[in-house]
């Protein structure tokens, strides 16, 4: 019996009947280790591609208000409040180049009520609010035409 359990054979084949599964375990284990990294690769590049397709309506967007600024279609605060929204899909350094102007007059006139607050406002606060909505469009008037110019410029040459 020592002569069978201390055969260098008997030794081998234990010692395969034990390493061949767990070998093959773990050669399956890196098998769906790769197939989860390619997943998460397309998922990965499929995201890229919607944050690009993103950015790029909302450059287009912008561009449609920027025009609308230009030719006098909308106020410059309206503009601004519109554009830094839209804005806030592109990329950081995009951001903080292009559209600062409309930001500083976006931070401004925030305090001054939209929409339904607005609507319930009394008349005489309205108008105090459209005389300071107007003193702050025009001490932000040259840095907004700059900017509309630069941008339009900019989005022709692409």
């Amino acid at each position: 019996m020592n002569d069978i359990l201390g055969s260098p054979t008997l030794l081998l084949i234990g010692a395969a009947l034990i390493i061949l599964p767990l070998a093959t375990y773990a050669g399956y284990l890196l098998y769906q280790l790769s197939i989860n990294q390619q997943r998460e690769r397309e998922q990965a590049d499929q995201l890229a591609e919607k944050e690009q397709a993103g950015q790029q309506q909302a450059r287009q967007s912008i561009q449609i208000m920027l025009r609308a600024l230009a030719a006098k279609q909308m106020s410059m605060t309206e503009a601004a409040i519109r554009i830094v929204a839209i804005g806030r899909r592109l990329p950081d350094d995009e951001q903080a180049l292009h559209y600062q102007s409309f930001r500083h007059l976006a931070e401004a006139t925030a305090h001054i009520p939209i929409l339904d607050g607005w609507k319930a406002l009394p008349i005489e606060d309205q108008q105090r609010f459209d005389r300071e909505r107007e003193q702050l469009e025009a001490k932000h008037a040259n840095a907004i035409d700059l900017a509309t110019q630069t941008l339009l410029n900019n989005t022709q040459l692409h």
